[in-house]
């Protein structure tokens, strides 16, 4: 049968999610509601596709069409787009989401006819740039797919941690230094506040992100974007969590978004104070 890739219009999280809830631990990147987010934080339109081998499912997608802004963030007027002076890209993340298929060889075929019909997609639209972080790739070699269709890679790592033992069971896991380090937070009267409001938010765990990355250099991530993810998340998937000293300051924060079974570490840093006064604030 022919492979052919369908543009899908959901309106709520039942009509996209479970069909591939069901199968895999995708990332939030992928779900109805990471799509909702991103269209309020910048305007990008969501695209969503499957990709059907007769009447089997075998692939879907959840991409955004990003429209440039400028450095006031305003957004780059239609004519300034079409001189090339800025060009709107497709993205995603956490994707594309490979169901059960017979074989490597289903699943390359599935691959294909997505990234062909994104590439003519693009054409046609006069998007400029297809990008993906941390994407699903095939089983038909290392990338070799999306290198043919020009992508470059970049190499992602993380760690993942088995949090269904016991709590005293992970403890007992962590090398000894990790361990001594918790202990001592403890005895030195660091103390977790978990903040569970939007304004608390603002005026607590943003401000000591902030000024953890400023005090590496580094610049922090925007406050609005979280915003909105607390406008319609409802306290369902995004935890924040602020270690203090035993008077109350700051030490460093530590966010997670939980979906599908999983828990990410998002927005986190320690505070240049929690490592002058060998504060293990982070463990």
């Amino acid at each position: 049968m022919s492979i052919d890739v369908v543009e899908a219009h959901p309106k709520s999280e039942s009509d996209w999610d479970p069909h591939y809830n069901a199968h895999t631990a995708t990332g939030i990147g992928q779900s109805f509601f990471w799509s909702q987010v991103m269209a309020k934080v910048d305007g990008s339109v969501p695209l969503f596709l499957r990709v059907y081998d007769g009447p089997e499912l075998l692939l879907s997608l959840a991409a955004r069409i990003v429209t440039p802004f400028d450095a006031r963030n305003r957004l780059v007027p239609r004519w300034a787009r079409l001189a090339g002076n800025a060009a709107k890209s497709i993205e995603w993340f956490d994707g594309p989401v490979m169901h059960p298929v017979a074989s490597p060889n289903t699943s390359g075929r599935a691959h294909r006819a997505l990234l062909n019909w994104l590439h003519s997609y693009a054409m046609a639209r006069c998007i400029g740039t297809i990008r993906c972080l941390r994407p699903a790739l095939p089983d038909v070699g290392p990338g070799c797919l999306y290198d043919y269709h020009g992508f470059t890679q970049t190499p992602w790592s993380t760690y993942h941690v088995d949090l269904r033992p016991t709590a005293e069971t992970i403890l007992a896991g962590f090398p000894d230094s990790v361990r001594k380090s918790i202990f001592r937070a403890e005895r030195m009267g660091a103390y977790i506040e978990q903040v569970t409001d939007v304004r608390r938010f603002g005026t607590l765990y943003y401000p000591t992100y902030a000024r953890g990355h400023r005090e590496r250099g580094q610049d922090p991530a925007p406050i609005y974007p979280s915003q909105v993810s607390w406008e319609l998340d409802m306290g369902r998937r995004y935890s924040y969590y602020v270690a203090n000293d035993s008077e109350g300051l700051p030490l460093g924060c530590l966010g997670v978004y939980r979906y599908n079974g999983v828990a990410t570490e998002i927005m986190s840093s320690t505070l240049k104070r929690a490592r002058d006064q060998k504060y293990p604030a982070q463990d």
